[in-house]
């Protein structure tokens, strides 16, 4: 267990870093790049075009951060030596979920972007761009959902037998 709980606390040091980048992320390309949309939209001044940027590319980010922390509830539940629980495997789903639900929302923000001309999306490759991601993501949410599955039926079998001794 001690090299289990030294793994864990490496975790914890770069999913702190995950959650730091993925919330700067957003902030940080809408401050630098959002003149595509005030190219697009005349009427936009640069500090509107700024938030309108933030708010399109902030939902896919936050929901990954939000993953991420329940990673860290996962490790805490490491680190208090109940990984068999219930609040364990409920933590590896929320993760897995995030993972989903944020693929999901940058394919829908990417394609609805490009279906509305609010930014320029070059098929040939924007495309893969998103299909990537998407997959990856939709790919390795249901393997942690199936991951939870797993881990809270050793909880509950624990639990049960328990019970018995």
């Amino acid at each position: 267990m001690p090299r289990i709980l030294q793994m864990t606390r490496v975790l914890r040091i770069l999913v702190w870093l995950g959650i730091v980048l993925l919330l700067a992320m957003p902030a940080t390309r809408s401050w630098l790049a959002p003149t595509l949309l005030v190219d697009r939209l005349a009427a936009m001044d640069l500090g509107q075009a700024r938030l309108v940027a933030f708010l399109l590319q902030f939902p896919p980010y936050g929901l990954l951060a939000w993953g991420l922390g329940q990673v860290l509830t996962f490790c805490r539940r490491i680190e208090e030596k109940r990984l068999f629980t219930a609040e364990a495997a409920n933590a590896l789903r929320r993760f897995g979920l995030a993972l989903l639900l944020s693929s999901m929302v940058l394919l829908c923000l990417r394609l609805g972007l490009a279906i509305s001309d609010l930014l320029p999306f070059d098929f040939a490759r924007g495309v893969p761009g998103v299909v990537i991601p998407v997959a990856v993501g939709v790919t390795f949410g249901l393997v942690f959902m199936v991951f939870a599955a797993i881990l809270g039926e050793a909880a509950r079998l624990a639990e049960e037998n328990a019970a018995f001794v």
